[in-house]
């Protein structure tokens, strides 16, 4: 399959589909993906080769049996490592324990390259899907977030 991008964010947000809808009402989607840690996008144009890499930051995982009813719990990374953040416990947990969840959304910063134009119509961009075995890869730190805006 292949997808036209007409830009490389800073923030890659993926959406998994985990519902669906059937005659019997709205069913929850349990098929076990791969979930990568790190990918990275190839851009080519004009015979000039960039690699654009992002990290996985964040996870969005729902707890339930159906779509009806179950909670959710978000999986954060940190320059202290991964935490899972369920209402008010916050428990540190390792990179694996969240690349086997069955996640709903999926938050992947950039870790090289700037953003930049658009790419031009008729170049081609390629995702490519690193093969990791062993132990888990280390992970970058998270965006740095400035601080909340003043209301007054």
């Amino acid at each position: 399959m292949r997808y036209c991008a007409t830009s490389l964010p800073e923030i890659f947000i993926i959406h998994i589909k985990r519902f669906e809808t059937s005659r019997k009402g709205i069913n929850k989607i349990c098929s076990p993906m791969e979930i990568l840690s790190e990918f990275t996008i190839h851009h080519n144009e004009d015979d000039h080769e960039a690699e654009f890499s992002y990290s996985l930051q964040a996870s969005i995982v729902h707890i339930g049996n159906n779509a009806t009813s179950g909670h959710y719990v978000a999986y954060i990374q940190t320059e202290n490592g991964w935490f899972l953040f369920d209402d008010t416990d916050v428990i540190e947990v390792c990179a694996a324990e969240v690349l086997r969840k069955q996640s709903y959304i999926l938050f992947y910063q950039r870790t090289n390259g700037k953003a930049g134009p658009p790419p031009r119509s008729g170049s081609s961009l390629r995702v490519g899907l690193p093969c990791h075995v062993g132990s888990p890869p280390q992970l970058g730190s998270p965006p740095q977030l400035g601080s909340p805006p003043q209301l007054g």
